[in-house]
């Protein structure tokens, strides 16, 4: 103990021990309050969307981007529904689909990858097929992101995100006033969570980095949600070298989340707590947790003095041989380099075992003498790159198991190694959704030609027009009508005008009032005069 001039007492800690002791008791102190999640593996739910086909403004990596999260969530124990390349209606009702199966939820989660704007002060996301000629039309046409976060509101998750990649240019401003590029800031409900590719009022290019890296974070354990983003932040903006800057645009979740598990952070500390712990009173394990503490030659050195037959001296021998410089390879390329300095460069090459080394080579000797080598060395390490492609694409394509990820994957890989078998799957995939419309149209059927509903044969002509009951069904229709008009005869100083009125409600109703009309029903004969 130590006394200061100001009579204030101060210990000090002089064992190393100890003193880890100490780090690692404030450590579990704090760790508690930090990692411990409220939110971790309960049910979860999410709806990726990703628009491509537009007819003005194609895209290309929203299908990608699809397969990609999709996959990156399902390893995450969410339940997923997908939809790619939907009109407006099809948006909405996969919308009020996941407002339906967040309720209650402990995690909502909404990506969405497409083209989105602002208009009037609110943002849209674009629809296949939406027709924008003026500003108005964005209401009419597009899907309002307010009533997203409506759907996500009514739900009340206990944490929902939102993620628009959404940020691409308006490929209707040329036609309409809407000159503003990318979505603006939203407010986001208690407990929401909003994130966009890019900051608001700019756009981001359509090459997919940022669902990449969205994916790739979202799966490291020990990571809270705010990382998650902030890291994808940093490394989008590192590969757009500063012209993409993702943001969150609101946080209002209270609780923290960690969608990939706490990892070992509480773990690690807890064994580093028990193994300093146990080391009070034991000087063997005290050097060697020093020894590795500190991780270097001399300290592991230090130990085998002390104790050459300790319990750690194998481990203690293995450490140092892996920590001395190994000086042979190194002396004998000095010596091949004073006289030979390509081989010199070759040699480096060879023990640096990388494609870059290989190709600075080349760029310094394309004609040397180990040219061919390294050409041979550097195709190698090409292919196993392409099969590592291939494989990671394949992989999310079974894990998403969806229509949309095979197809991705033979887009990709027409003559892969799973190409046959991705066929097959798409094609049963494709079978098995032939077959169950092939029987909602069976039972649509069943259900029209049973009755004399004109509204249900209606309805199977609306929903069917190329189906296989469709010439039975316009003639069962027609005959309906037929059985059910109302035939009106005027008489005019000219001769007779008639006029037929359906039952269905399409009544024409009386010219003019006052003349002299004759009806004539053909559903039972009668006639009548007014």
């Amino acid at each position: 103990m130590n006394v200061s001039s100001n009579s204030v007492q101060h210990f000090v800690i002089k064992s190393p021990s100890l003193k880890r002791l100490w780090r690692t008791i404030v450590l579990l102190i704090i760790l508690p309050a930090t990692f411990i999640p409220s939110i971790s593996h309960a049910q979860r739910v999410a709806l990726v969307i990703g628009n491509a086909n537009y007819t003005t403004g194609r895209l290309t990596n929203p299908p990608n981007d699809v397969v990609v999260m999709e996959a990156a969530l399902k390893k995450l124990n969410f339940k997923v529904q997908t939809v790619l390349n939907a009109n407006q209606n099809q948006m909405k009702r996969a919308v009020r689909d996941f407002g339906t199966s967040a309720q209650g939820a402990e995690v909502a989660f909404m990506y969405y990858s497409g083209h989105g704007t602002q208009a009037q002060g609110e943002n849209y996301l674009l629809p296949v097929g939406a027709s924008i000629e003026k500003e108005g039309d964005y209401e009419v046409e597009a899907v309002s992101a307010n009533a997203v976060l409506r759907q996500i509101q009514g739900a009340r998750p206990k944490a929902a995100i939102l993620v628009l990649d959404a940020c691409r240019d308006n490929p209707m401003a040329a036609i309409t006033r809407s000159g503003t590029k990318g979505l603006s800031r939203m407010d986001a409900p208690t407990g929401t969570m909003i994130a966009f590719a890019t900051a608001p009022n700019t756009t981001a290019s359509d090459n997919g980095d940022y669902a990449k890296v969205l994916a790739k974070e979202l799966q490291k354990p020990g990571q809270e949600l705010i990382d998650v983003f902030r890291n994808t932040t940093a490394e989008v903006r590192r590969l757009s070298a500063g012209k993409q800057e993702p943001r969150i645009s609101e946080m209002s979740i209270s609780e923290r989340v960690y969608l990939a598990g706490l990892g070992t952070q509480i773990a690690s500390a807890v064994a580093e707590a028990t193994a300093v712990t146990s080391a009070i009173g034991d000087p063997e394990l005290e050097t060697w947790l020093a020894a590795q503490s500190t991780n270097s030659p001399g300290a592991f050195q230090t130990y085998l003095d002390t104790f050459p037959r300790g319990k750690y001296a194998s481990a203690a021998r293995i450490k140092l041989d892996a920590l001395k410089p190994s000086n042979s390879k190194l002396s004998s390329s000095l010596a091949i380099g004073s006289n030979d300095p390509d081989a010199a460069m070759w040699s480096v090459a060879e023990q640096g075992g990388r494609i870059d080394v290989y190709e600075a080579y080349l760029k310094q000797y394309p004609k040397g003498k180990y040219s061919a080598t390294a050409l041979i060395r550097i195709k190698k390490f090409q292919d196993e790159m392409a099969d590592s492609k291939e494989r990671e694409t394949w992989e999310s394509a079974q894990e998403s198991a969806s229509e949309v990820s095979y197809q991705w994957y033979l887009a990709n890989f027409p003559n892969g190694n799973h190409a046959v078998l991705a066929q097959k799957k798409l094609d049963e995939l494709r079978s098995d959704q032939s077959s169950l419309k092939a029987r909602q149209e069976q039972t649509l059927w069943e259900t029209a030609q049973n009755g004399k509903n004109a509204k249900v044969l209606q309805a199977y002509v609306d929903k069917y027009p190329n189906g296989i009951y469709i010439n039975e069904a316009m003639k069962k229709l027609e005959s309906l009508r037929r059985a059910a008009t109302i035939v009106i005869y005027r008489k005019t100083a000219t001769g007779v005008s008639s006029y037929e009125v359906y039952a269905n409600g399409e009544d024409v109703g009386r010219p003019m009032l006052g003349s002299y009309w004759v009806f004539r029903s053909t559903v039972n004969g009668d006639s009548g005069g007014t």
